[in-house]
């Protein structure tokens, strides 16, 4: 009897603190960047680009230099990395998910 209310203690105090991350300033803006990434046309078109050139990338890396389009695979794969690097709401995003992954990493602690 005792183990189970220790246990159903546990489980509230782990609600909580769930509840408290969830409500927390960093999940918050994670979740508004988030949304502003997903509704962003400009971000989401530089992101599928890059991935499209990514998946010819991992193709070519298959042969490596000896591909006869490696060279420029790798151009545009660096030149798309670099546009979807640049994009503000990338970036704004990347922030977000650092600082709650900070969070979770002090909580873990």
């Amino acid at each position: 009897m005792l183990a189970t209310m220790e246990n159903m203690a546990l489980l509230d105090l782990s609600d909580e603190l769930a509840s408290m991350i969830l409500d927390s300033e960093e999940a918050q803006n994670y979740k508004y960047t988030r949304q502003v990434l997903l509704d962003d046309a400009n971000s989401q078109k530089n992101i599928r680009q890059f991935i499209r050139i990514k998946e010819q990338y991992e193709e070519v890396q298959r042969f490596g230099r000896y591909h006869p389009d490696y060279k420029e695979v790798t151009r545009k794969t660096r030149a798309y990395k670099r546009e979807v690097d640049m994009d503000q709401n990338v970036a704004t995003f990347r922030r977000a998910e650092m600082d709650l992954q900070s969070l979770l990493d002090e909580i873990s602690l």
